[in-house]
């Protein structure tokens, strides 16, 4: 190793994901959480073991871009809703699509290192949409198809294309969202009671 080595910057690098239901405060908590790292008060924010005694600061902030075809977190905009609400927007606007920030800086009791920080912004209804795709709809429609497709015939045709039909109705934002999910998996499972018991029995006559 160098003496240049040596006394190079190092950047340890953190990715953070705020999630929770529509409504919940995530964006307001994300913009404060921007606020206070780029105007840092140590009165305000404290940091370190030992914040009264020995201060910490954080230094040399800067903003940084998205990671491409990311979204931004609308920060600034963000912040001026809160700092000046209306009455047309009194409230920042609800997120509908995964966002980032992108960040680094220093702190004053740290030598020779940096932290580069990636907050992400995720929809509450893309939470709701989870529990039921596991993440996505190719991840949902392995699971489903898996079991459908190895059992497919004539008499339950109608109801394989039934479950393939349940992710248009999940439509809308908020409580309405939240609405369609609900009944789309009551469908699924009805479905899929359905499917699995396969066609009724044909009862003959007795002799």
């Amino acid at each position: 190793m160098t003496l240049m080595d040596f006394y190079k910057m190092r950047t340890s690098e953190h990715r953070v994901a705020v999630v929770s239901l529509a409504a919940a405060g995530k964006t307001v908590f994300i913009t404060s959480l921007i606020d206070h790292l780029w105007n840092h008060d140590p009165a305000e924010f404290p940091l370190g073991n030992d914040a009264v005694r020995n201060p910490v600061k954080i230094v040399r902030f800067r903003q940084l871009p998205p990671e491409p075809g990311r979204r931004p977190v609308e920060y600034k905009e963000n912040r001026e809703t809160l700092v000046y609400p209306t009455v047309v927007r009194p409230w920042p606007p609800m997120t509908k699509d995964l966002s980032q920030f992108v960040c680094e800086f220093e702190r004053s009791d740290w030598k020779l290192h940096r932290v580069k920080l990636t907050l992400f912004d995720l929809a509450g209804e893309r939470l709701a949409d989870a529990s039921m795709l596991l993440g996505d709809y190719a991840t949902w429609s392995d699971r489903i198809f898996s079991e459908v497709l190895a059992k497919l015939d004539a008499g339950n045709h109608h109801i394989a294309v039934g479950l393939a039909a349940i992710p248009e109705k999940i439509r809308g934002f908020g409580h309405v969202k939240m609405r369609h999910l609900k009944a789309a998996k009551a469908d699924e499972a009805a479905l899929l009671d359905q499917f699995r018991a396969g066609p009724a029995p044909i009862l003959k006559a007795a002799e």
